[in-house]
């Protein structure tokens, strides 16, 4: 599959493959942030904050007011600064108890509230009450067993309740720091196996694109080596896929092809040239016979001639003796 992809689009799929991994983890690494600062802000605004809610309450009501209470008895305070004393730490109590109810509240935290309202309740009517005692001028003068008791019976359900809400906040709070912490470990975890499997692929798809270009590139040194070791032009190299090694391996096919032709042509003209060669030969040896066969015949006529010019010579001889022996005889009859 691999060779039907140019050599470079596999090289960026295999630079493209790690920074896929790291854009995932960072989006991964981003929304888990997010989560994260979520939690906290839900922490702080949810458990941390109605905590400093909650104890400004506990601290108004079970602390400030019962200590305004003891101090006007102990005639400490006056009359009049017992109700800016309470007027004080009721107004701070109730605002305090508003901010903590528009805090987001479970199922459980809701109950509490309630049981926290219905106890306010109580220490305000019993607030009120004491104050008419005050101002009836009865309230320094109550047995202190009776008014501890009175306050404690309305204050103590108050704390216990707060408190309850104050270790449900704490349990909360450490629900939420355990589920960081789990988030925590779960991201740490997923990050290292994504890390591992990403050099694990990331090596797997190296090997395998390069066993894809070297296997081209090795097909085609082993065609050269063979051509080269056996002189055999018809080898041709294994060509698969349509890359750029496909492409050479063609081209390498045909320039082979092409040097094959060619010699395949020089050796028909060889041929051709050894037979034209072997009949220059034998016409060679037929004309050297036809000259030596007209030497012969040119040897004997020249013989002939010599053999006529010495007989002509011969008779010439003889002609001109009989001439003589002629010219004598008739010398003879005129001397005579």
């Amino acid at each position: 599959m691999l060779n039907q992809l140019k050599v470079n689009t596999r090289l960026m799929a295999l630079s493209l493959f790690p920074l896929l991994v790291l854009t995932v983890s960072y989006v991964i690494a981003i929304k888990d942030m997010r989560q994260l600062s979520l939690n906290t802000d839900s922490l702080y605004h949810d458990r941390v904050v109605p905590l400093r809610d909650l104890k400004v309450v506990a601290d108004s009501y079970a602390v400030a007011v019962v200590d305004a209470f003891q101090k006007y008895r102990a005639e400490i305070l006056t009359q009049d600064q017992l109700r800016a004393e309470l007027n004080t730490a009721s107004s701070q109590g109730t605002e305090a108890w508003a901010r903590f109810m528009t805090t987001y509240m479970d199922a459980e935290e809701q109950r509490l509230a309630n049981l926290v309202n219905q106890h306010l309740g109580s220490a305000q009517r019993l607030i009120q009450e004491l104050l008419q005692s005050a101002d009836r001028g009865e309230l320094r003068s109550m047995d202190a067993k009776q008014f501890n008791t009175r306050l404690f019976e309305a204050f103590d359900p108050l704390s216990d309740a707060i408190n309850a809400l104050t270790d449900l906040q704490l349990t909360e709070a450490s629900q939420l720091r355990h589920a960081a912490e789990r988030q925590y470990m779960r991201d740490r975890n997923l990050f290292i196996v994504m890390g591992f499997m990403a050099v694990i692929l990331t090596g797997l798809i190296a090997w395998r694109i390069s066993a894809s270009i070297q296997g081209p590139i090795n097909r085609i040194l082993q065609t050269i080596t063979a051509i080269g070791r056996d002189s055999d032009l018809t080898l041709r190299t294994q060509v698969e896929g349509s890359d750029e090694f496909a492409v050479l391996g063609k081209a390498f096919n045909q320039l082979i092809g092409h040097f094959q032709q060619l010699i395949n042509n020089l050796a028909s003209a060889s041929e051709q040239l050894a037979a034209a060669a072997e009949e220059m030969s034998a016409i060679s040896t037929q004309v050297s016979g036809s000259a030596r066969h007209q030497e012969d015949q040119t040897t004997m006529i020249a013989t002939a001639i010599n053999q006529m010019t010495a007989a002509i010579s011969e008779v010439a001889t003889h002609a001109q003796s009989a001439s003589s022996s002629a010219d004598q005889a008739n010398e003879q009859p005129v001397r005579g």
